[in-house]
């Protein structure tokens, strides 16, 4: 048995959007055993493109869950099971790999750098062409709240401009620099000052509820608050003048029982134990997607089209993941949707960056996966659609200037999000109020 605990992480931080990620003192655990391979969860399936991508395929293993990283709130619960895939694969295989290689595999993976690399490395991680950590003062703790709602990601990214002011753009980088001094100084008012942004809070505000004073009451109490990912959690950097709440920023851990003798590389998690929940895959959803992917399974297997099968077993699997999320046996449609959609932009970044790297053979097993998922997808409506779309919003809102972007995308979000290309609608709507 292998017991794997991997820290939730907070994004953006405020100015550092899509830049810096922290990993905190909050869990989730895995447990692995060897044996057949069970439900094809994200766990399991990221242990299995590890091997392909690694050429070390990986030994069969099931997976049980105790979480308590909320779900679908900004606080990394995919890039846990993620980083839980990739150590699985590392201790079940013994293969050595370089850490950087690891790094772009998960982001390869993942999408969200500022996720899953503090995830892996532990502490604040600064993400760009490389991964560094940077240093986080002792005094400095984190608050975070956490609504019991969802923000979409794919909404929240659909809701940013494709450009922002030059100046706001300066602002962010200033603010930039301060975060990294408070955090490394335990500097309150650099941390104050730090987290105000200009990029990416004040346009998904309206899919957040009453941030602004959230944030006020924040600010009188001597925090420093700020949006983690794209929601719904909301977070706050604490000095002495705030009550703390105690932070271990460490990497994933792994730990061996006795069914595996090979010792781990990493030392065992020394916070409090997981007081979450065991949530075994769902089996008996009845969805129209996932009935259709559940007989093209059955289909596939028969025929033993491994490409397609490998297709079909990832899209069940993201759906398990969002079943399992709200403890619900159905998904509706826009939330199957925005699943395949996530899916198949994770899948074109994978292909680019295999692409990069001179891994052909790689980038032809993600085109196959892709092409299964984009099956399943209706068609975007076209630019003369969508420029209708966009009109009857910006009338039915009252936008005038790129400020009123946000409202715009929320309303077409709100009554088109099926039929939607979200960045032919950015480029209609920057044409229509630039």
């Amino acid at each position: 048995m292998l017991v794997i605990d991997v820290p939730a992480t907070l994004a953006n931080l405020g100015a550092g959007y899509d830049t810096l990620g922290l990993a905190v003192g909050l869990h989730n655990r895995f447990t692995i055993r060897a044996g057949v391979w069970g439900e094809d969860d994200l766990v399991a399936h990221t242990a299995r493109r590890a091997g392909e991508r690694f050429g070390t395929p990986c030994p069969p293993f099931t997976v049980e869950q105790e979480e308590r990283v909320p779900r679908s709130r900004g606080l990394g619960s995919s890039a846990t099971a993620r980083v839980a895939g990739l150590l699985a694969w590392r201790e079940l295989t013994g293969a050595a790999v370089d850490e950087q290689a690891e790094l772009a595999f998960l982001a390869a993976e993942e999408c969200h750098p500022d996720n899953v690399w503090p995830a892996r490395l532990g502490g604040l991680v600064v993400c760009g062409a490389l991964a560094r950590r940077a240093p986080v003062h002792p005094s400095v703790r984190v608050a975070v709240v956490s609504p019991a709602f969802e923000v979409s990601t794919p909404e929240a990214r659909a809701a940013l401009p494709s450009a922002v002011p030059h100046a706001d753009a300066v602002a962010n980088l200033g603010a930039l620099a301060l975060l990294l001094v408070g955090l490394r100084d335990g500097d309150p008012d650099a941390l104050a000052a730090g987290v105000v942004d200009r990029l990416h809070q004040p346009y998904r505000a309206h899919l957040l509820g009453p941030v602004d004073a959230a944030f006020a009451n924040a600010r009188e109490l001597g925090a420093a608050p700020f949006v983690s990912g794209s929601g719904s959690t909301l977070a706050a950097f604490v000095t002495g003048r705030a009550s703390p709440s105690p932070t271990p920023w460490r990497p994933p851990s792994s730990r061996r029982a006795s069914a595996w003798s090979r010792g781990c590389s990493h030392p065992p998690w020394t916070g409090r134990a997981s007081a979450g929940r065991n949530s075994p895959p769902h089996r008996g959803g009845k969805m129209s997607i996932l009935e259709r992917v559940s007989e093209d399974l059955k289909v596939a297997m028969k025929a033993r089209d491994k490409d397609r099968l490998q297709g079909l077993r990832g899209i069940r699997a993201a759906f398990i993941e969002a079943l399992k999320a709200d403890g619900s046996e159905t998904l509706d449609p826009e939330e199957e949707l925005a699943i395949l959609r996530r899916l198949a932009k994770q899948r074109r970044e994978s292909i680019d960056a295999y692409v990069a790297g001179g891994r052909e053979e790689l980038a032809d097993t993600e085109r196959a996966e892709l092409a299964v998922i984009e099956g399943y997808l209706p068609s975007l409506a076209g630019p003369e659609q969508t420029a209708a779309w966009v009109d009857a919003a910006i009338a039915a809102t009252g936008a005038s200037t790129m400020k009123d972007m946000g409202k715009v995308m929320g309303a077409l979000m709100k009554d088109h999000k099926a039929e939607l290309d979200a960045k032919l609608a950015n480029t209609i709507i920057k044409e229509r109020l630039g």
